[in-house]
């Protein structure tokens, strides 16, 4: 995944959740390029967050907000 190579989703997840407003912005928009470049992987990659039982519990719960967002349809 693109936003992988840069660095791990739970630094990019820890950024969203940053008081830095540049920075959250930032991670923001990775975590969104990444979901329209890929939506199958983005998915699995916030997934692995999820279950990662070693993840931090505040990058893992915004694993399961976004994947329940992302899923979540607004229209019919």
């Amino acid at each position: 995944m693109a936003l992988m190579m840069e660095m791990s989703v739970t630094q990019i997840l820890q950024q969203v959740l940053s008081s830095d407003q540049v920075q959250r912005k930032e991670a923001e928009e990775k975590l969104s390029n990444a979901s329209n470049l890929n939506f199958p992987e983005f998915m699995l990659t916030l997934c692995a967050e999820l279950c990662g039982e070693d993840r931090p519990s505040d990058t893992r719960r915004l694993a399961g907000i976004l994947m329940k967002n992302a899923l979540d349809a607004k229209d019919r």
